[in-house]
């Protein structure tokens, strides 16, 4: 609390006090009132006052004011200023008498007089003072913090501003300046001086102490050390001097002496003071451990082991094969199971044998033998090494079990018109043969505008090139030669050969007569009468075997030729006779390419359908030269008819018209004089041109049908329904009443994203046409055997799909033309070329055939046919003969059930070599019949059909070995008397096994193909796996043939046989052949007759006669045996004495 406050309340309180005791004196200035009369009481009563007689109130005058409670007057002398950087008080008031003290701020001094007196009338006494700062040597006991102004300076003793303690007068008097006590510098031993405030501080370097760092500390006090070493004191450290056996800092560690120490044989260094003892392992001894105690002087080591001294024990070293601590054990190497990959361990002594399984190697069987070092990879192929094989990883672009088949992009390729595709990497070239150009080889060269054929020759365009089709007698590159038939003629007799044109005549000498001159000459000659043909043309009387030419007439070129045959018939006549309107069709053809206007194709196709129109007249109907010609131009037509165009509906209609036309009845006469069926090869030909194109380039969706009295096509698109052909209702009356259809399942093109468009095409009069020629009869000369029985049917489809296989197949049915015909053949037309072709089934399957149809399924498409051969065989036969062998089979099948059952029976009176063959033979029948019975129809599993027909083959082939064997028995018991006894075992085991042989190879060459078809699990007769079965039972049939004429005549050799009468010796010879017949197996021979098929009733006798070969078996040789019989005797004498013997006893 400061003094001026101090004061105030001192003032405030004498004013209350005051006011108190004159609270009873009355009156108060300002209020007490006056006259003029009453005036002196104011200054009276109320000091310093006086009367204001305007306001009539006692009051102060100028210059005093009222003091509290108004009871007085006192001078003011007014409020007083502060002086700079200080204050002025007046606690008592500014009245007279009144004090005004001055103070200064704390870092000041009042300069001049402190305080001033309130004087009366004159007011504050004196002159103001001022606030100054202070400085060294100022007064301060009555303000000690005015010195604060001075930098590091108090007020001493509280009188003087002084510096403190350290500092000085920096010169001005108004601050101290920081004494340095450091110099000079008290600090010894290097020691650092710190100046502080009036003194200094030594930082002594390590090892010293002091104010002054005048002291060495003693590092050695405490003392450090151990163990009994000396302390040396040094500067900040210390050093111990240690004992004998010790080290560290302080000595404080035990040297270990151990450390390098020589200690041998795993003993352990025991450290001591100074030195260190060797603790021994059991086993060794010596100061340093270093000798080994031998424990082998009492070993117990067994089989002649080593013994082997080791650390406190011994080692039994075990010789090969043996183990344990005494080598008492044999060692089993195989214990490990070390082998591998399913290898067998064979234990060895002291070693083992791995028997590795088929491809693995090496001790162990560790090793994958790398069948890839040998490998057949081929084309940069990758070798992947299999256990027991290896894979071939193809490179791009081949594939094949050894990469050596290029994958061929050629398969769907697009090329036309005979260009070779050249196959390149996933991707084909076009290489258009001569001839041809274009990037798919469609545009055709027509070489004949100027063709130089001569001598009624007809220029047939080719692929770069044209070839002159002779007429009959003329050959040469352009038929310009006369060929001259009497190079190397028949003319005997000195005859002279005068050539003709295709035939040349004998110009005989007197006396001879004949085609060769080779008859002496009498009146009566053989000859082909004068005769008349169809088309008028007379044909005079004629030698027998010549060849006459006649000339066409007007109007045509060419010429008629007519032979005369050997027996005096005349054969047909062959017109090679062309007429002016005919020519002139195929010269416009040779102008037609894929670039000229539909007009012209219009054009020339109206001109072809009004030149094959029919014609009563048999003068106007074509003629063979015309016939070639005009199938030859259709071929041309269909190769450069654009496909834009074959879906032109006139044209179309026009080009199957004529088609029709050439194949109507009304032209038979002149297809049968063809010799020669290329121009009907040519004209299907060009209708499958024309049924590709036509599903090439048909919108899906779209349908197109073509009908006419000869022969009817739908195109249409392959949708999820079936396509059959003919279906029902038909506008053609033809195509209602025939049942021969083809039915194409729209599943075998699952696979294909796009609609396929397929094309059926049915023939009506084109079976007798076509050839009939066969594959597997051609060159052979029985092409004539079989006959094409049915409509001609086609399926056509576009030709990136043509290649394929189908899935499920195309199904044909065939109406039979000639219901006496047997034995059908399914085929398709494999074209060779052009013009020629061939009948081939590969690919194609009987289904079911009846007397009225066939069924048949190929996996491709294109023509099909049934062959059929004039042998008849019914339904019905068939179904009879299936019945007498199941009947038959399965009689015989429990007869040599009973015969085995009677044989164990009686087996110690009927046992001999003979019987135990005769036993395997009833075993391998009794299976070879329940086989036959159970699967020789299971023809709907192939993989199960396939295994039964190869177990039939291998069982049969059984049979006839056992049957051989059978006929060797009995031939050298009866050439052989006194001969020992034949090797039954090894005769039995190769009766079994050669067949396994036979049957291994023919898999293998045939891998399967032949083993069973869809009518039979059974070996197919159409190649060479059937004689894989017939060529062995043909040999030993042929033996036991022989063999049983050997016996027989044996038997009528001996003087018994030879005293008997001729009755009795026939009976005889006839029980023979009964007994031996069914044993050797030669009633198989009429199977062998049977083999073309020709004879129905052998099948009836084969099917009888080894049906029940069985049945003859029990019947011979148990029924009618004399040896059973007498074992079965015996055996009820024994039963009937046994039970006497009990009844006896009893």
């Amino acid at each position: 609390m400061t003094l001026e406050v101090i004061l105030k309340m001192k003032t405030l309180i004498l004013l209350l006090i005051l006011g108190y005791f004159i609270a009873d004196v009355k009156g108060q200035i300002g209020v007490t009132g006056c006259t003029v009369a009453t005036q002196a009481n104011c200054p009276n009563f109320l000091p310093n006052s006086y009367c204001n007689l305007g306001s009539m109130l006692c009051e102060c005058p100028a210059g005093y004011t009222a003091t509290l409670p108004n009871v007085a007057c006192e001078y003011n002398c007014g409020n007083l200023t502060d002086p700079d950087n200080g204050l002025v008080t007046t606690p008592a008031g500014t009245h007279t008498g009144d004090v005004a003290t001055y103070t200064c701020f704390i870092t000041f001094e009042v300069v001049g007089t402190a305080t001033r007196t309130c004087q009366q009338d004159t007011g504050w006494d004196g002159a103001a003072p001022t606030c100054e700062p202070a400085e060294l040597g100022d007064a301060c006991s009555t303000n000690i913090f005015q010195c604060n102004n001075i930098a590091n300076a108090g007020c001493v003793a509280f009188s003087t501003c002084q510096c403190n303690a350290g500092y000085e007068d920096d010169g001005t008097g108004l601050a101290c300046t920081d004494i340095d006590e450091c110099t000079p510098n008290q600090c010894q031993n290097s020691g650092t001086c710190v100046d502080g405030i009036n003194a200094y501080t030594c930082t002594c370097l390590p090892g010293y102490n002091g104010d002054n760092c005048e002291n060495d500390i003693d590092e050695c006090t405490p003392n450090q050390c151990q163990n009994g070493a000396t302390c040396v004191d040094g500067i900040n450290a210390y050093t111990c001097t240690c004992v004998a056996g010790y080290e560290g800092i302080n000595c404080q560690t035990n040297i270990n002496e151990c450390i390098g120490n020589v200690c041998q044989n795993g003993a352990t260094c025991v450290d001591g003071i100074n030195q260190y003892t060797c603790t021994c392992v059991a086993g060794y001894d010596g100061n340093f451990c270093q000798n080994n105690i031998n424990e082998c002087a009492s070993h117990a080591c067994q089989n002649g082991a080593t013994c082997v001294d080791g650390i406190n024990t011994y080692t039994c070293i075990c010789v090969a094969g043996y183990d344990g601590n005494f080598c008492d054990k044999n060692i089993d190497d195989c214990a490990t199971s070390p082998c591998q990959n399913g290898g067998t361990c064979q234990d060895a002594v002291n070693d083992y044998t791995c028997v590795c399984v088929a491809g693995y190697t090496d001790k162990n069987c560790q090793t994958n033998i790398n069948e890839c070092e040998s490998h057949a990879c081929n084309n940069g192929a990758t070798c992947v090494d299999r256990v027991n094989a290896y894979e071939c990883v193809c490179a791009a672009g081949w594939e094949g079990t050894f990469c050596t088949s290029n994958i061929n992009e050629c398969e769907s390729h697009a090329c036309n018109n005979g260009a070779t595709c050249v196959d390149r990497l996933n991707a084909y070239e076009c290489v258009c043969a001569a001839g041809w150009e274009g990037t798919f080889c469609t545009s055709n060269i027509n070489e004949c505008e100027s063709n130089q054929c001569q001598n009624g020759a007809i220029c047939v365009d080719g692929i770069d090139d044209y070839t002159c089709d002779c007429v009959n007698g003329y050959n040469g590159i352009f038929c310009q030669n006369n060929i001259n038939e009497c190079l190397g003629h028949a003319c005997e007799n000195g005859a002279t050969c005068v050539d003709g044109i295709n035939q040349y005549t004998c110009t005989c000498v007197a006396g001879y007569t004949g085609e060769f001159c080779a008859t002496i000459k009498i009146e009566d000659v053989a000859v082909c009468t004068r005769d008349t043909d169809n088309r008028g043309t007379i044909w005079e009387n004629t030698p027998v075997g010549l060849v006459v030419n006649n000339s066409c007439g007007e109007d045509f070129i060419g010429h008629i030729t007519r032979a005369c045959s050997s027996d005096g018939i005349w054969q047909l006549p062959v017109y090679n006779c062309i007429r002016d309107s005919v020519q002139n069709i195929r010269n416009v053809v040779d102008a037609l390419s894929n670039t000229s206007e539909p007009e012209n194709f219009n054009t020339v196709l109206a001109d072809i359908v009004s030149a094959t129109v029919q014609r009563e007249n048999a003068t106007e109907k074509l003629t063979n030269g015309e016939m070639k010609l005009l199938t030859t131009s259709l071929k041309t037509i269909a190769t450069v008819l654009p496909p834009q165009l074959v879906i032109n509906e006139s044209i179309l209609d026009s080009f199957f018209e004529s088609v029709g036309n050439i194949i109507d009845n009304n032209n038979s006469d002149t297809w049968r004089s063809e010799q020669e069926s290329t121009s009907a090869v040519q004209l299907v030909s060009a209708v499958d041109q024309i049924a590709e194109t036509l599903s090439e380039n048909l919108q899906p969706g779209e349908k197109r049908n073509i009908r006419n009295a000869n022969i009817a096509l739908q195109a249409q698109t392959l949708a999820e329904s079936k396509i059959v052909y003919p279906d029902e209702n038909m506008d053609i009356e033809w195509l209602n009443t025939i049942s021969s259809k083809i039915e194409l399942q729209p599943q075998a093109f699952n696979d294909v994203t796009d609609q396929v468009i397929a094309t059926a095409v049915v023939y009506r009069n084109l079976s007798g046409i076509l050839p009939n020629t066969y594959s597997k009869n051609a060159g052979k000369g029985s092409s004539e055997k079989n006959r094409i029985n049915g409509a001609i049917l086609a399926m056509t489809i576009p030709s990136e799909y043509s290649a394929r296989q189908l899935n499920p197949p195309i199904s044909i049915t065939f109406e039979h033309f000639d219901k006496t015909l047997s034995s059908p053949i399914c085929v398709y037309w494999q074209k060779e070329s052009e013009s020629q072709g061939i009948w081939s089934d590969d690919g194609c399957e009987l289904i079911s055939t009846s007397n009225d149809v066939t069924v048949c399924e190929c996996e491709h498409l294109t023509n099909f046919a049934v062959l059929m051969s004039p042998i008849k065989q019914t339904e019905e036969s068939a179904w009879d003969l299936r019945i007498i062998s199941m009947v038959c089979l399965s009689l015989s099948t429990l007869c040599l059930v009973a015969t085995i059952v009677l044989h164990f029976t009686f087996w110690k009176r009927l046992r001999s070599q003979r019987t135990t063959v005769m036993i395997h033979l009833c075993v391998c029948l009794i299976v070879a019949y329940l086989v036959f019975l159970i699967g020789i129809n299971k023809t709907e599993h192939q993989k199960l059909c396939t295994a039964i027909a190869v177990f039939l083959h291998y069982i049969f082939l059984v049979v006839f070995g056992i049957m051989f064997l059978q006929g060797l028995q009995i031939v050298i018991a009866v050439q052989y008397v006194f001969k020992t006894r034949l090797n039954l075992k090894i005769l039995l085991v190769m009766a079994w096994s050669l067949p396994a042989f036979i049957v291994g190879i023919s898999i293998a060459l045939s891998k399967l193909k032949g083993y069973g078809n869809k009518k039979l699990c059974w070996l197919t007769s159409d190649n060479w796996l059937i004689w894989s079965f017939v060529g062995p039972a043909i040999a030993v049939i042929s033996f036991n043939a022989i063999c049983l004429c050997l016996v027989i005549r044996a038997i009528f050799r001996t003087r018994a046989m030879q005293t008997k009468p001729v009755g009795k010796r026939v009976k005889t010879s006839i029980w023979a052949l009964c007994v031996l017949l069914p044993l050797l197996g030669i009633t198989w021979i009429v199977e062998v007759f049977y083999i073309d098929g020709n004879s129905e009733f052998l099948q009836y006798i084969f099917a009888i006669l080894n049906g029940l070969q069985g049945f003859f078996i029990f019947l011979f040789h148990c029924a009618l045996n004399r040896q059973v019989k007498k074992a079965m005797g015996e055996q009820r004498i024994k039963k009937v004495s046994k039970k006497f013997t009990q009844d006896v006893v009893v």
